[in-house]
């Protein structure tokens, strides 16, 4: 909330807080916004309590997802410290140890 101002969107209830180009942001200086905004939202949690969970703890945490076409170390740590210690990492066009781009030769 602005100081003295009334919240204009009420972020409690967000399930799915989905940052794309996360790069580029960070790249930019808009770590602090992002971090504002994912504290206003639920906590991270355990897969079994995400958006898209079956069962009794479905829908109790928030699940958070990083989509970048770079994975720098400071995007990492970002991701690491937004995100629940059991997050998925699914990673395409990335080179065998994990630290090179490179291109589908098949397009």
């Amino acid at each position: 909330r602005s100081e003295g101002w009334p919240a204009t969107v009420d972020l409690e209830k967000v399930s799915y807080l989905v940052l794309d180009e996360a790069d580029r942001m960070l790249d930019m200086g808009f770590e602090p916004d992002i971090r504002k905004i994912a504290a206003m939202c639920k906590k991270t949690g355990k897969p079994s309590e995400g958006g898209g969970a079956a069962g009794p703890k479905a829908n109790t945490a928030r699940q958070t997802l990083f989509f970048t076409a770079t994975w720098p170390k400071d995007v990492q740590k970002t991701a690491a410290s937004l995100t629940s210690q059991e997050a998925v990492q699914v990673r395409i066009g990335q080179g065998e140890n994990g630290d090179k781009l490179s291109a589908n030769k098949m397009v």
